[in-house]
């Protein structure tokens, strides 16, 4: 259950799986309106020093990560366990090995956003 801080205002513990341009720019936004954000990858340490750069991510992690070390990078079962919202920002191919690095047991019945659909993980788990 989430209550909002004495402006009213409710604050979200948001993972966000995925580190690359997408998962970015997701946490850069969620952060600048006042939520929590953990990225979700599956190396933590080795994502933070990437200096991979490609054609759609033409700034890397380490580099984009000097401007927004707030926000926390962890491993998909640690982003994901204590979060109120999970926000599936990985590639295509990707993403049920992400999900199934971060475990029914974290996600359990949290929402997932998966572009515009929403299901929780029972969904996900019965396809």
């Amino acid at each position: 259950m989430v209550s909002p801080d004495k402006c009213g205002k409710v604050t979200r513990k948001i993972a966000v799986l995925g580190s690359k341009m997408v998962g970015q720019a997701l946490s850069e936004k969620l952060v600048e309106v006042g939520h929590s954000v953990v990225i979700g990858t599956r190396n933590p340490e080795k994502t933070k020093a990437s200096t991979e750069t490609s054609q759609l991510d033409p700034v890397s992690f380490s580099e984009w990560y000097k401007n927004h070390s707030t926000i926390e990078v962890a491993t998909f079962a640690d982003a994901t366990k204590s979060a109120d919202i999970i926000i599936n920002a990985t590639g295509g191919v990707h993403t049920m090995s992400a999900l199934g690095l971060a475990s029914a047991e974290n996600i359990g019945d949290k929402v997932l956003k998966l572009g515009t659909f929403e299901f929780s993980f029972v969904d996900v788990k019965n396809k």
